[in-house]
């Protein structure tokens, strides 16, 4: 519902557009508490699927490293380190920083209206309506990055363990 939000404001009372508008201003608010909440979670995946994927690498190269290389062993912890740095990046994504809307207004941008009180609010609870679907659009996109992280990256996991199955296998033990 971004954009313009028709009203017929004739049936509403001084009383009820100031609860509108209280009602609108705490709603903006929670989307800002959750907008934080879901950075903070992206941010969160974002470093343990890195740090998964850096310490696979690390592993992989050790046994590589060694006098007896198991190459199942290194050809699953590098397709779930892959997957995990993808993971990694998408969670990435999530938390990438977007122009979020608060609640309140700068005093000099409403001073010209203040002559008419009832059109100020009107005017402020349609944009407040504005902000919260702005912030919400932001909220789905990030959630929808962050559950696709998370996908990915189980499904890096499960990849790894069925490569590491299926060359074992093949190699005869």
């Amino acid at each position: 519902m971004s954009g313009s939000w028709k009203v017929d404001w004739s049936d509403t009372s001084d009383a009820a557009l100031r609860e509108l508008l209280r009602q609108g201003e705490l709603f903006l608010q929670g989307t800002i508490q959750l907008g934080v909440a879901a950075d903070q979670r992206a941010v969160a995946l974002s470093t343990r699927f890195g740090g998964g994927a850096i310490a696979l690498l690390a592993a992989a190269a050790t046994v590589l490293a060694g006098s007896h290389p198991n190459l199942a062993m290194e050809w699953a912890a590098t397709v779930t380190a892959a997957f995990l740095f993808v993971g990694s990046f998408l969670a990435a994504l999530a938390a990438h920083p977007v122009d979020f809307f608060v609640g309140g207004y700068a005093p000099k941008l409403l001073q010209a209206s203040s002559s008419d009180e009832m059109w100020m609010l009107r005017y402020v609870v349609q944009d407040v309506q504005i902000r919260i679907d702005t912030n919400r659009a932001a909220i789905s996109r990030a959630a929808a990055l962050s559950s696709n992280a998370l996908r990915v990256a189980g499904f890096g996991i499960f990849s790894g363990i069925v490569v590491f199955a299926i060359l074992t296998l093949r190699s005869g033990g």
